[in-house]
């Protein structure tokens, strides 16, 4: 009688138990996506009010580690912003906060360039033009957006955890690349919240052929004007 009691006890608890860790990792990534967060916005407040961009044929640091420095393509600072923002926040010195909690990735971080998994959205690097119908792939619509040029903060997403190191076994995408499972993310207001990268506002892809050409979150209709979540 008390073994089965026990193992009653023990299918109700493995659940829980399972479901209480989940959280937990969850909420660790939201402290740390609201951790970078911030330290975009001292970033931008140091930089006349303009959010991180790469400036093409700039070499950046990477990991501080060898010494290493990179040069990327403009649109591939939705991976590479950690480069840009490394004075406020060097990175082998704060591992954790850039690689999703539970990622295989903490036992070797080296392993590429810029291993956050944390985005950056894309539509704080371009003007709110490139994502409207018929925008024109026009090199003078790159450029860092202001934080006074973000019309709806609560609503428009800053970065997310787009490994969520501690569901890669179950970790699903739509046909875009946008996330199925909820991630955690902050918004431009510095807000933390758990959403739905595939429920975001229905993308306009930008003119422009980068990596993150086609995702919800990099591609908010009217940008920085938009918002992704009503």
């Amino acid at each position: 009688m008390s073994i089965g009691i026990i193992a009653a006890l023990i299918a109700i608890l493995v659940p829980a138990l399972a479901g209480a860790r989940k959280q937990a990792v969850s909420i660790k990534s939201l402290s740390n996506a609201r951790q970078l967060a911030s330290v975009i916005q001292t970033y931008a407040d140091e930089s006349r009010g303009l959010y991180p961009a790469i400036i093409e044929g700039r070499f950046y640091p990477a990991t501080g580690r060898y010494g290493d420095m990179f040069s990327f393509p403009y649109w591939q600072v939705w991976s590479t912003w950690t480069g840009v923002v490394f004075d406020h926040l060097p990175y082998y010195a704060n591992v954790e906060i850039y690689i999703s909690p539970l990622s295989t990735r903490l036992a070797d971080p080296s392993g590429m360039p810029w291993p956050t998994s944390y985005s950056y959205s894309t539509s704080f690097v371009g003007a709110p033009e490139l994502w409207r119908a018929g925008a024109q792939a026009d090199p003078a619509l790159q450029r860092g957006m202001r934080v006074s040029d973000v019309r709806y903060p609560s609503s428009k997403a800053l970065l997310w955890d787009a490994e969520l190191g501690w569901m890669h076994e179950v970790q699903q995408e739509d046909g875009t690349g946008d996330l199925l499972n909820a991630a955690p993310m902050s918004f431009a207001d510095l807000s933390g919240h758990i959403r739905v990268p595939a429920e975001a506002t229905t993308p306009i892809p930008n003119p422009f052929d980068h990596p993150a050409g086609r995702a919800s979150l990099h591609n908010t209709p009217d940008g920085v004007f938009g918002l992704d979540y009503r």
